[in-house]
Parts: structure tokens; sequence; C-alpha cells
């Protein structure tokens, strides 16, 4: 079994933007990321969103998460600026298989930053050693499942009523990547 813990270090994603651990800095921008409704529709974050929320789980409860060995949070950065949020969640350590989830701010939509933070940590999860990354999207995210596709997901079939969002249950797509579908 490998560790069972993420090690907390930044990901290049290009030129211009990184994934960083999340962290106490970065609690200003999520708060303001997070008042957007077209976060709160598609993900059951609290509501409201508060600033204390905010410091809370980017000050302690990130880091928490990824001691516990249940994945790990990282900031999607301009710079050093904030414009988004991906994470390994859902990890089952033993059969090599991660989850990967996100939410950009409304600023950073639209521009291929999604599909480039997927990728980049899709060949973290791989380098680590996991066999298979998992995304599971609401149907009628039409955006993430762009998102999906584009970072060459394959689309396996639907979770009925597979997610809770704030509107109730959701049916899910289940996509996964295979680390032989990227290296062959």
């Amino acid at each position: 079994m490998k560790n069972a813990t993420f090690r907390s270090t930044t990901v290049a994603v290009d030129e211009r933007y990184s994934l960083q651990p999340v962290s106490i800095r970065h609690a200003g921008a999520c708060f303001a990321s997070c008042q957007d409704p077209d976060i709160h529709r598609w993900l059951p974050l609290p509501r409201p969103y508060t600033r204390a929320f905010a410091e809370a789980w980017c000050g302690e409860m990130a880091e928490g998460f990824r001691l516990a060995g249940l994945g790990i949070h990282f900031a999607i950065c301009e710079e050093d600026s904030m414009v988004g949020c991906i994470s390994f969640k859902n990890v089952r350590w033993k059969e090599d298989v991660v989850e990967v989830g996100y939410w950009l701010d409304a600023s950073a939509r639209g521009q291929g930053i999604a599909t480039r933070a997927v990728s980049a940590l899709v060949n973290v999860a791989f380098s680590e050693g996991f066999q298979r990354v998992e995304m599971r999207i609401a149907e009628g995210n039409a955006p993430s499942i762009a998102v999906a596709e584009r970072a060459g997901f394959v689309l396996e079939g639907v979770l009925r009523m597979g997610g809770v969002i704030h509107g109730g249950r959701v049916n899910l797509r289940m996509y996964s990547l295979l680390m032989s579908d990227v290296f062959h």
C-alpha cells in the first residue's frame, strides 16, 4: 500500500498557473468565489458561505482532510491569486483509485484553466501510483462535463440519484481515466 496521505507540495499547471495546497492565505478569495450562485448550484457547500467558514476551511479543515488521508485540496492559482479549488477526494488507497473535483471563480471560467488543472492533477495521481481517476459530475453541469471529456475521461455511465446538491438528489455521470489510457 502506498502512503496514506498526499504530500503538501505545489504542482505546476503551466507557465501561469499552479496548484498550491489550500492554506489560510486563500481564505479571502475562497470566501469571495463561494458567493457565486453557480458554485452553489452544483456543490452542496454551506449556505450562507461565511468568511468564518472560509477561514476555518482554508486554515484548518483542508489540512486536517489531508492528514487524515482523505485527500488534498489545492488552490488553483494564477501566480499567487486563487481562482479556484481542485481536490483529490474519495481516495481508495488499497484499490489505487481517487476522485477529482473542482470549482472555479466566475472570472476564470471558459479559459481552459479547469481542463489544464484537472490534467495536472491526473498526472500527480498516476505518478503516485493510482491506476484509476474518477470524476462524478451532476447531469446538467455541461461545463464540467466538457472539462472531463477534454481531459480525456471516458463516460462509464450514470449513477442514478448518486449525488446531493442544494436542489435535492441528482444523477451523476461517472467518468474515469485509467493509467493505461494515458501510458500505453
